[in-house]
């Protein structure tokens, strides 16, 4: 993740591993709006755990209990529940002769509304209808110059009179101010000592 700081131009820059973790917003709304909130509180836990090891992490149930505040049980439920969403895959795998232990793996569709499975788009939010008889979801259209269009089919979309309006497509200004520019210290005068300086 990158931004630009635009009062000074310094270019900032978060790498995975630093002091952040990338909470799957779209993911938690979905459990939210299911109701599914030991699973929220589960999901939130395992992205807590991410670090430099990438998408895979590996929390005991133990320090999963301590951390959502949720029975051994509940757990149990809830990871296979995130599982079915399509949010994070569950491997196995033996760390030591006796020893084996959970890798989870948080999934693009956590983050992604398009890459979601049926079964967690079924719990999107449905905000318009397009010209093709469709009701559709946030995730479902796209926003174009003149209107909004459901990828779907292309048509023309129009939003639920309950549904806040969502702001058409504008191309980005492309005016260049010239706030950072620099100015030269260096004069082209020769600069000329007296001999009492000297």
């Amino acid at each position: 993740m990158q931004s630009i700081n635009r009062e000074t131009g310094e270019i900032l820059s978060i790498t995975t591993g630093g002091l952040y973790a990338p909470l799957p917003i779209p993911a938690y709304q979905i459990l939210i709006r299911a109701g599914e909130h030991v699973a929220k509180d589960v999901l939130v836990c395992l992205v807590s755990h991410m670090g430099k090891a990438g998408q895979s992490v590996f929390p005991s149930y133990g320090t999963i209990q301590k951390e959502s505040g949720r029975s051994r049980g509940a757990i149990a439920g809830a990871i296979n529940l995130l599982e079915e969403y399509g949010f994070i895959r569950v491997i196995r795998k033996q760390v030591q002769q006796t020893k084996r232990r959970n890798f989870y793996y948080i999934l693009e569709a956590a983050y992604k509304t398009d890459k979601m499975n049926a079964v967690a788009r079924a719990h999107l939010a449905k905000i318009g209808r397009c010209s093709c008889g469709a009701v559709v979801s946030q995730a479902e259209i796209g926003r174009g110059s003149k209107a909004l269009h459901h990828y779907g089919c292309g048509e023309k979309v129009n939003l639920f009179s309950s549904v806040p309006p969502i702001p058409l497509y504008s191309p980005p200004d492309m005016t260049f101010v010239d706030d950072l520019a620099l100015t030269s210290s260096i004069s082209s005068e020769p600069i000329v000592h007296s001999e009492q300086e000297i």
